[in-house]
């Protein structure tokens, strides 16, 4: 599967909990109902996922960008955001997911 979609926080843990090996790259939106995107990276990472992950955001207090740079997250984009500025930073992920596990 390619992609998923969840609405919240929580179910976006519900989903990725049953099998977070089954992920490479999460996108994520800071202000989610449940659970917000730095608790859900919090997370993951306690989960051992060592993929990229993608934080999609309003403008965030220095505190908050530093806790999930502290957690490797891959980009933080500040919304609203550009296609092109999303689309050269998923490419940017998927480049390195690729360089992480070579096919062939």
């Amino acid at each position: 599967q390619i992609c998923d979609y969840v609405d919240s926080g929580l179910s976006a843990w519900d989903l990725l909990s049953k099998d977070i090996s089954r992920f490479d790259l999460i996108t994520t939106d800071d202000d989610m109902p449940g659970l917000n995107g730095l608790e859900l990276v919090q997370r993951l990472r306690a989960a051992n996922f060592r993929g990229e992950i993608i934080v999609l955001c309003s403008p965030l207090p220095r505190r908050k960008i530093d806790g999930y740079r502290s957690l490797g997250v891959s980009a933080i984009l500040e919304k609203p955001d550009d296609t092109a500025k999303m689309t050269r930073t998923v490419r940017a992920s998927a480049e390195r997911l690729k360089g992480a596990h070579p096919t062939g």
